[in-house]
């Protein structure tokens, strides 16, 4: 008597399960009916979703050239072309092999406005996105497929000025890009921020001992404006390297726009550490012997000018 209690309940078990799945198996076909019925009476916009649904429950032969097939009717050629494709590769399939000529044709006409682009240039690294979608980083190994039209090519990469490029792709054609990115120079902050800091060192001194103090002061904020320079050197090959590894088209923007900004203060700190240590040493030795002096010094990314001066 137990074992036929049992015997019962594991059917019951096993309907349960089973009518699900039955269930979703209908399902699908029902979708790909309904959306047979709205492509008939000319609504292929409308019947995607439903051939889109009944591929996700059900990715058998027939849903997916059912979804290539509308994907070619709405214009959406990439994924026309991958879903007719992988369609064809079911080769046993009954549905497929009665529709083979019809659904080769569809891939035929699919690829004609399918187009590619190859993109080169430097520096090696940069990163490649295009139509706002990451593609990469140089050198790219392979051409991108896109569909026919205009794409915008853009191109980051730490411490060089972003370049945007718009093109036209033409289907089964092939376009090759060359993008040269120049390097990005300080910010207009940054410019005026480096010609403060070290003109701040601009004293007049009529005694040698304050000279001499001038001197030693000066030199020594140069040797920490080289270490400063140092550390940023290492930051801006730390974020060069995150850049590579990263695939996130978002953060590899913001990587290089830090990259950026860490090889401005870079430069500004090896200009700004290496004059003053110089100017540091002839105050220092000027101090001996010298009545009166005048010492002015501004550092710009244009240029550097360095003016001792003495009354006699």
């Amino acid at each position: 008597m137990r074992w036929r209690c049992g015997f019962i309940v594991g059917a019951c078990l096993v309907g349960i399960v089973r009518t699900p799945l039955a269930q979703e198996a209908e399902s699908a076909e029902a979708l790909i009916q309904k959306g047979l019925s709205l492509r008939r009476s000319g609504d292929d916009v409308a019947a995607l979703p439903h051939f889109r649904r009944a591929y996700d429950r059900e990715p058998s032969a027939r849903a997916t050239a059912q979804l290539g097939l509308v994907e070619q009717a709405t214009g959406r050629w990439l994924d026309a072309e991958e879903h007719l494709a992988t369609s064809l590769r079911f080769t046993t399939d009954v549905w497929i092999q009665k529709n083979r000529t019809v659904l080769e044709e569809s891939l035929r006409v699919v690829r004609e406005h399918i187009g590619e682009i190859e993109i080169a240039g430097s520096p090696a690294g940069a990163a490649v996105t295009v139509n706002g979608v990451a593609r990469g980083h140089l050198p790219l190994a392979s051409p991108i497929r896109l569909e026919e039209g205009e794409a915008v090519v853009e191109m980051i990469a730490a411490g060089h000025v972003a370049a945007i490029h718009p093109t036209q792709v033409t289907g089964r054609n092939l376009k090759k890009l060359f993008l040269r990115l120049q390097p990005a120079g300080p910010t207009i902050q940054e410019k005026a921020l480096a010609t403060t800091v070290v003109q701040v060192a601009s004293v007049r001194s009529g005694h040698d001992s304050r000279l001499k103090t001038l001197g030693v002061a000066v030199g020594a904020a140069g040797v920490l404006a080289v270490g400063l320079g140092i550390w940023k050197t290492f930051e801006v090959r730390a974020i060069q390297k995150a850049v590579g590894q990263e695939t996130d088209g978002t953060k590899i923007a913001d990587l290089n726009e830090e990259g950026r900004r860490a090889e401005r203060w870079q430069w500004i700190s090896y200009a700004t550490g290496g004059v003053a240590v110089i100017a540091g040493a002839l105050l220092f030795r000027k101090a001996f012997g010298m009545p009166e002096a005048t010492v002015s010094m501004t550092v710009r990314p244009e240029g550097t000018l360095l003016v001792i001066g003495r009354r006699y």
